[in-house]
């Protein structure tokens, strides 16, 4: 309603990780249908689509279920009740008979009848609890087969961030060895064409499309990490990122265009800044957030 789409998204991509991991199908439901709306406001219309069919495909298999066990229980309500007034108007008949026929009688047959309907009403209730299980397991296996998307969708995502950044990583070493061989070639003559490579070095566009596919694999993390530390600079929120990914000294470097060293002081000074514990690692703090 705020019209901020992508904070809507995040949270009811956290909400659909709650109501899954507890069973709670109703709000699973409504979870996938708004954050189908709320790709639709972004332009996402292939999550869009997808979050809509899970949306339907979960609405149809739970409502057909639920509408399934409502009929199976009003059919066996109504036919106990049925067997019910049938057992009553006999015994009623037979007692009226048993008067003739004489007392003892009537008592012996109103015994048989209330044993059969006390064996009636209990297979009639075996086969509900039966039915109730089966019901049950039925959702089981829909909640196992929704974590097991899900788990699939984040590997996914996990592939298609390590190749991004294997392509990041690429890039840069390409237009450092690039820089490199023209300084060494005639700096004052390619200086024009050195400073464009150190442009699009710097260029933001790259962590901007790092972060949008970060944030769909680690949905959140960054709104912790400003909470935790509203200081934090863009630089610092980046070496997070790529700690988080389990990246070495050396591969970040690489990827800034900085050196081994560079990266280990920024490091202690991020530690500083997040005032992390001595004996804690970095990465299990980032872990945890």
């Amino acid at each position: 309603m705020l019209g901020n789409f992508r904070l809507a998204s995040d949270y009811f991509r956290q909400g659909l990780e709650l109501s899954e991991l507890y069973g709670f199908s109703e709000y699973t439901i409504q979870g996938w249908l708004g954050l189908s709306r709320a790709y639709r406001e972004l332009g996402d219309w292939q999550k869009a689509y997808q979050s809509v069919e899970k949306y339907n495909t979960l609405k149809d298999s739970i409502e057909g279920m639920e509408l399934k066990a409502t009929i199976l229980e009003l059919r066996q309500q109504y036919e106990s009740e049925k067997k019910i007034k049938e057992i009553e108007r006999l015994t009623i008949e037979n007692l009226l008979v048993s008067q003739r026929e004489g007392f003892l009688r009537a008592i012996i047959l109103v015994g048989l009848l209330l044993a059969l309907s006390i064996a009636v009403i209990m297979v009639l209730r075996f086969r509900r609890v039966r039915q109730e299980k089966e019901i049950a397991i039925q959702r089981r296996e829909v909640y196992r087969l929704n974590q097991e998307n899900l788990r699939l969708t984040v590997d996914q995502k996990n592939r298609e961030l390590s190749t991004m950044v294997l392509k990041m990583t690429q890039n840069t070493e390409c237009l450092n060895q690039l820089k490199l061989e023209l300084i060494k070639s005639d700096p004052q003559v390619f200086d024009p064409a050195i400073k464009r490579i150190e442009a699009q070095m710097l260029n933001s566009s790259q962590w901007d499309t790092f972060r949008l596919y970060f944030e769909e694999v680690h949905p959140g993390f960054f709104r912790r990490l400003k909470e935790h530390c509203p200081g934090i600079s863009q630089n610092e929120e980046r070496l997070c990122a790529f700690l988080k990914m389990n990246m070495s000294s050396k591969e970040i470097a690489l990827l800034n265009s900085n050196t081994v060293a560079a990266v280990d002081k920024s490091r202690n000074r991020l530690r500083k800044k997040l005032e992390i514990d001595p004996e804690m690692n970095l990465k299990t703090y980032l872990d945890s957030l």
